[in-house]
């Protein structure tokens, strides 16, 4: 499994994890949006493509590359989520943008967040991958479990315990 240094992408998702936190409270979610999709600019899709199957079991629907455009992309998928990656010749990584703003952020995207059935068995799963996991804390309005873990671009993906 190939390491990186942790990045910040561009803005794609904003405040995924108070939706789904919302939609995991609430009694009565019938009205309010149900996260569904979610696009990622990546560094190398193939690195990312194995990754997203091979730690949170997405299955790849389709891909494409359009070599004139400097595009690759691909879509993967589970019963209740959409993933784009998408690898684009003129990206540039937010650390290069930052280079002359130490501890600077950009504004945007933070991190996205999935739900799990068994937050352990994942812990272990990614553990054997050589993932290194955040510290497990307690989400007080749900009761539940939660940590972090990173991509192979450094995204923060937060995983909840269902």
């Amino acid at each position: 499994m190939r390491r990186t240094k942790p990045r910040h992408l561009l803005p794609v998702v904003i405040l995924f994890t108070q939706t789904l936190l919302s939609a995991q409270t609430s009694s009565d979610t019938s009205s309010l949006p149900v996260p569904s999709f979610l696009a990622i600019i990546v560094s190398d899709i193939d690195t990312s493509i194995d990754w997203y199957q091979e730690v949170l079991g997405l299955t790849l629907r389709n891909r494409i590359d359009v070599a004139e455009r400097g595009l690759r992309q691909a879509n993967l998928h589970s019963p209740t989520t959409q993933l784009e990656l998408i690898q684009l010749d003129a990206a540039v990584p937010p650390d290069t943008l930052l280079a002359a703003r130490p501890g600077a952020r950009l504004t945007g995207f933070f991190k996205f967040g999935f739900t799990v059935p068994d937050l352990d068995a994942m812990i272990r799963r990614c553990e054997i991958k050589g993932i290194t996991v955040g510290n497990v804390v307690g989400v007080p309005e749900t009761g539940k479990r939660m940590t972090i873990i990173r991509d192979p671009d450094g995204n923060r993906i937060q995983l909840f315990e269902r």
